[in-house]
């Protein structure tokens, strides 16, 4: 395989200001940076797997320790890359709320009593420690 032309800073610019516009989570979104980026770039001719392939190398960059310079290119790619999982971790999380769980009853019925009433639950402890007579009865009652 033959390696393409390397990116001018001029494009490289252009493909990020594009990333940041649509922020591509899925393919598609990654096709449509790759059409509007061979819009503005046609002799280029970039592919999807290109276009991708340079960002990932952009934003995995590892900036040496101690050298507090970082190209501005790699800093825009790795505050692109965290708004992009930032925006599928909110559109995971919209999903999830979009439809409640099938086990969960309606909202609007209300708890049955009809354990209150039978008198079988167990948290009747007050009616339990009074006499017939309606007076405490138990320990300490006097």
């Amino acid at each position: 395989m033959t390696r393409g032309a390397n990116f001018s800073s001029e494009e490289l610019d252009s493909l990020l200001e594009i990333i940041e516009e649509v922020l591509p989570i899925s393919a598609t979104q990654w096709e449509s940076v790759a059409d509007l980026h061979r819009t503005r770039y046609p002799d280029a001719a970039r592919t999807v797997d290109s276009i991708k392939r340079k960002f990932k190398q952009l934003h995995n960059k590892k900036i040496p320790t101690g050298n507090p310079i970082c190209p501005p290119a790699v800093r825009w790619a790795k505050r692109l890359r965290t708004a992009i999982i930032e925006l599928m971790d909110s559109s995971d999380i919209n999903g999830e709320d979009d439809d409640p769980p099938a086990d969960d009853p309606p909202e609007d019925d209300p708890p049955e009593d009809s354990e209150r009433s039978s008198g079988s639950s167990s948290n009747d402890s007050d009616e339990e420690s009074e006499d017939v007579d309606g007076e405490q009865g138990g320990v300490g009652a006097g």
